[in-house]
């Protein structure tokens, strides 16, 4: 089966293309795995899901962000704790597609079991998971405050150490806003992830 054709089988959309091309999931050639994905898609049907979780491992790091993405576009919360495996994934782009396929998964249950996360013993896994729960910030502002830079970009903050009153006006000096708005944001911040706070609100 060429990729053209894989193209075309998920244009058309049709249930009987479902099992041909499942079985091309396993091809040696990487493009056409991720055509596959991708086709796999465009059907969206409940019964691919399975067959991709399983994909969640493929040694191409572009077949498995089309795997996630595709996932996080059918919707199906049976993809959701595999997902959350691949948060540590090796390739920070598949981590990023990672977060956002949980976000559109985002139901209460999800979300729970990520701030569990956020008291997990290992350090890296803290911090790729608040990274991910950035997205349901209420704005940008907020995402950049659990960045290390300020900039929302990796690396973020281990919400195991303490935002102290240095942290605070450095992040108001980076953001040009005033530091009782920082202190403001980070109690906010706190309260929905766990931050740790060490400093008072009349420094």
């Amino acid at each position: 089966m060429q990729q053209a054709v894989v193209e075309v089988l998920g244009q058309i959309g049709s249930p009987q293309t479902v099992k041909p091309l499942i079985a091309k999931l396993d091809d040696v050639d990487k493009d056409l795995r991720q055509a596959v994905v991708k086709a796999l898609g465009q059907i969206g049907s409940p019964q691919v899901v399975k067959s991709l979780i399983a994909k969640l491992d493929d040694v191409d790091k572009d077949v498995r962000q089309a795997v996630v993405e595709v996932l996080g576009q059918i919707g199906d919360i049976r993809a959701v704790e595999p997902l959350i495996t691949k948060l540590n994934d090796t390739d920070i782009n598949v981590q990023q597609a990672v977060e956002a396929a949980l976000i559109k998964l985002g139901d209460a249950k999800t979300i729970q079991k990520l701030l569990n996360r956020l008291s997990s013993d290992n350090q890296n896994m803290r911090v790729i998971t608040l990274r991910a729960l950035s997205w349901i910030c209420q704005d940008q502002i907020d995402r950049k405050l659990l960045s290390k830079d300020v900039d929302a970009l990796n690396p973020f903050l281990d919400p195991a150490e303490e935002i102290d009153q240095e942290r605070v006006n450095y992040a108001a000096d980076q953001l040009e806003i005033s530091v009782e708005d920082v202190r403001r944001r980070y109690q906010k911040l706190a309260e929905q992830f766990g931050l740790r706070l060490n400093f008072t609100t009349d420094a």
